[in-house]
């Protein structure tokens, strides 16, 4: 008699349903954004993703953001690494790059909404932290299980970018499949949260609140 096997794929199952509903959540967000404002709609975003992370990864979590010294620093040198390569790279792409102006213009124009990004710098945060439990601390450690780590990362920010898509804005799915390497990278190196949570966190405050990209 053949004996059933174990049901192992069911956390399999439940961490790609976080991923979808997080995905969802995310994707309504931008949507609603037309009629409500950014903050809020991204703030319940923030909420679902990162708490249905949260209890997801709840056995590991403590594991995950236990920081080390080499994980922080790491982390603000690549955040600032990020910064300044996103500074650099506007500026050619503004002379190549036909809109490029206008698109970057537009995506200030949405963070600069009341209250703007300086006081909605906590949602930001939220909305950052919860993007790295999911799109990193879910998404590239399930791709990892069957992929190699360049391909783990590369289509963990293909999945990160599209919520972004719903945006309508192509600048912020190529930051999204970008960076979201790079982040995915952190994470894959070490097998912890803090080094690409404290890099989003460093060039969310660098180049959306403190340092805006001039259009």
């Amino acid at each position: 008699m053949t004996r059933a096997s174990p049901p192992k794929s069911r956390s399999g199952i439940a961490s790609w349903m976080v991923v979808v509903a997080a995905c969802v959540a995310f994707g309504a967000a931008w949507q609603l954004a037309h009629r409500f404002g950014i903050w809020l709609p991204n703030l319940g975003a923030a909420l679902v993703a990162g708490g249905t992370s949260a209890w997801f990864l709840r056995r590991q979590l403590r594991e995950m953001l236990t920081p080390t010294a080499r994980d922080v620093i790491h982390g603000i040198l690549i955040g600032i690494v990020a910064s300044g390569g996103s500074w650099l790279l506007a500026l050619p792409a503004s002379s190549i790059l036909p809109g490029f102006a206008f698109e970057i213009g537009s995506l200030y124009a949405v963070l600069n909404s009341p209250p703007g990004p300086l006081a909605g710098l906590p949602v930001l945060a939220m909305a950052a932290i919860s993007e790295e439990l999911v799109f990193r601390g879910i998404v590239a450690a399930r791709l990892r299980r069957h992929l190699g780590w360049v391909q783990s990362a590369a289509l963990s920010s293909t999945i990160y970018a599209l919520p972004v898509a719903v945006s309508g804005h192509w600048l912020l799915v190529a930051v999204a499949l970008g960076l979201g390497s790079v982040w995915a990278a952190q994470f894959l190196r070490t097998g912890r949260l803090i080094s690409p949570i404290i890099s989003h966190l460093v060039w969310t405050l660098l180049v959306l609140v403190l340092f805006p990209i001039p259009s």
